[in-house]
């Protein structure tokens, strides 16, 4: 283990006799190899300087040389610290990479609200997959989700250690749209959409609010939104949001229609607000398509349902358009809307009128045809 102060050796050498402390100058220098090591960094690295991120990464890199042959090395590192720029980083990423040894990696958030990475080393087997994969914490469980997995040397070859390129690409749809450069890492969702956070645009108490039933295959459902409900935590939603479901059984998106400007949605739902050019509507449809599908599954850590956190969706690469073929998909996914509603209305008309006849003549209220 190493420790920050020296004086801390020997207090915790009287805990643990057959332990082995070393400060971290003294760790830099060790030759000796372990069968296992665990690696924490223990605090965020997003304000600390180039030369102490550095330092981070290159003890990691050290220890990661210090194992037996058939040792191991788990190490929890902040994740900003696989995607930050510059060479001396960069460096140190691929001295590891080119190693073969990294078997594992999973991403995760603390109590502490950081991301962070678990990475697992060893020696084994070089010629070994690594795994991709999120962890969660569920009653107090730790739960470990596998995505997706790419030879070892893949990571070597491409120098990349973004987790959400290898988890993407694993699908070959999404592969074949990276390749051909009509998807670009770099311009995703959150360049064009905000995100309305709970806390930020707090509804009043006893607001009417729209939760996940009140959405269908299409939009918002009539009539929707439960009165008399504390909605003190909820989002205020405004005519052209987007709204869909990350939490749940089913996933489900909906364009917020002006009718219902100035309600709340309930913490289930996740609220975007267009900030530029590109609309709700263009994004439900993206969504919704066998491409935004595949990205939801790559980003959902549910093991049954789903789970999806809000700062994932903000980095979904979104496909590029001109101003033009926006306009087109919008209008396109407001008269397809229009219609399905219709349907729908037609169809819970019939619903109701068939319940009629077999119960006595009595009509049902639109709340009891909703159960």
């Amino acid at each position: 283990m190493m420790v920050s102060e020296p004086v801390l050796k020997q207090k915790l050498s009287f805990l643990y006799p057959r332990g082995r402390f070393m400060t971290e100058e003294e760790m830099l220098r060790d030759k000796t190899n372990y069968d296992y090591i665990f690696y924490f960094a223990g605090e965020s690295v997003s304000l600390g300087t180039l030369a102490r991120k550095c330092r981070m990464m290159e003890l990691w890199r050290r220890m990661s040389e210090r194992m037996t042959a058939q040792g191991c090395m788990d190490a929890v590192l902040p994740q900003v610290l696989m995607n930050y720029p510059g060479k001396k980083i960069d460096t140190i990423r691929r001295a590891v990479a080119e190693k073969y040894v990294l078997s594992s990696y999973y991403r995760m958030v603390l109590e502490d609200g950081e991301n962070y990475v678990l990475l697992t080393t060893e020696t084994s087997e070089p010629e070994g997959q690594v795994i991709f994969g999120d962890i969660s914490f569920e009653d107090g469980r730790m739960m470990q989700e596998k995505k997706e997995k790419t030879p070892r040397k893949n990571i070597a070859v491409t120098g990349t250690w973004d987790y959400d390129f290898w988890v993407y690409t694993e699908s070959d749809f999404l592969k074949s749209l990276f390749l051909s450069g009509k998807l670009d890492m770099s311009f995703c969702i959150g360049e064009v959409f905000e995100l309305c956070r709970t806390g930020k645009y707090i509804s009043p108490r006893h607001c009417r609010t729209v939760s996940i039933g009140d959405l269908d295959g299409a939009g918002i459902r009539q009539n929707s939104g439960e009165t008399g409900h504390d909605a003190s935590g909820d989002v205020i939603i405004h005519g052209g949001d987007f709204l869909m479901t990350i939490r749940g059984s089913a996933f489900k998106t909906a364009v917020v229609p002006s009718e219902l400007d100035g309600v709340s949605a309930s913490s289930n739902l996740l609220v975007l607000r267009p900030i530029g050019r590109y609309t709700s509507e263009y994004l439900k449809m993206y969504l919704d398509s066998p491409v935004g599908r595949e990205f939801i599954k790559a980003i959902s850590t549910g093991h049954t349902r789903l789970n999806i956190r809000p700062d994932r969706v903000l980095k979904i690469p979104l496909l590029k358009a001109e101003a033009e073929t926006i306009q087109n998909i919008t209008v396109m996914c407001m008269d397809s809307v229009h219609t399905l509603e219709q349907a729908e209305r037609t169809w819970r008309e019939t619903q109701q009128k068939a319940v009629s006849l077999m119960i006595g003549g009595r009509n049902l209220t639109e709340e009891e045809l909703c159960r």
